[in-house]
């Protein structure tokens, strides 16, 4: 696939991503949606809204905490270890 389909895929994620609220169930459908573009998320992981994800060569380790409006490029792999 191209990488221009790849980047479509990663917005409408995004786009999907701040339509919902940050409540508990709304952090678990937004991991959900992420993960389904082939996001590394482990255990525990809180994901606010309002976050960029600009592809899929991200890894966020158990127990990690990603406030709202993060910005994640990825023009290289990022991984964020467990705890951050």
């Amino acid at each position: 696939m191209n990488r221009n389909f790849h980047r479509t895929v990663a917005h409408t994620a995004n786009l999907l991503s701040n339509l919902i609220p940050d409540d508990r169930l709304s952090s678990t459908v937004r991991l959900w949606i992420y993960r389904l573009i082939g996001v590394q998320i482990g255990r525990d992981v809180i994901l606010k809204g309002g976050t960029y994800i600009g592809g899929s060569s991200l890894a966020i380790g158990n127990g990690c905490y990603v406030n709202r409006d993060c910005y994640f490029d990825l023009t290289g792999h990022v991984e964020l270890e467990h705890n951050v």
